[in-house]
């Protein structure tokens, strides 16, 4: 068996260092060894500057820190971009899903109980849902269901990418918060 002195450790260490380096250089080439960089700029945003990645992130950090609450102890998310039309149940004590991911131009219907409502962060000026938050989140689409009365349904259709965090204003200190991501349909 071969011994492992300072100076082979050194050789393997300088050379694993190195080479996560080289490997995104090696990204830069095309075939020819020629820069295919087109002039991107790197910038993953698309057209509006919108960022799914950071909206559902935000999204995400949003109900952890609320304390969102959701069925089993946990919150649960559903992706359903590709969907026409989708439902969140809004009964106490959570929304179902809390997290909803959807296409530009969906049309979401949240199935009301008598005493709930849906309601965004403040977004010009104060509100119930805005006082009871832990942290600072910004909303970029407003939604208001305002109170409802016993099984009625509320739709709205988002024609615009973002994200909308949003609480049951009665029970914000119960965890019933939720939060919609609208991707672009392209």
């Amino acid at each position: 068996m071969a011994r492992l002195n300072r100076r082979k450790l050194a050789k393997i260490s300088g050379t694993a260092a190195l080479l996560p380096a080289l490997a995104g250089c090696a990204d830069l080439l095309d075939d020819n060894g020629d820069n295919d960089d087109n002039g991107d700029n790197g910038d993953d945003n698309g057209e509006d500057g919108f960022d799914f990645e950071d909206a559902e992130q935000r999204a995400e950090e949003f109900l952890e820190e609320q304390n969102a609450a959701g069925a089993d102890n946990g919150w649960k998310s559903e992706d359903l971009r590709g969907e026409q039309e989708v439902t969140v149940d809004a009964g106490f004590p959570y929304y179902d899903p809390a997290l909803l991911i959807v296409d530009e131009g969906t049309e979401i219907t949240w199935e009301v109980g008598g005493g709930h409502n849906v309601i965004t962060l403040d977004v010009e000026g104060d509100n119930a849902v805005g006082d009871a938050v832990t942290g600072a989140y910004e909303t970029d689409i407003t939604l208001d269901a305002g109170s409802t009365g016993e099984n009625e349904v509320w739709e709205e259709t988002i024609d615009d990418t973002g994200v909308a965090l949003y609480g049951c204003t009665p029970h914000v200190d119960s965890g019933q918060w939720g939060a919609v991501v609208v991707d672009s349909s392209d």
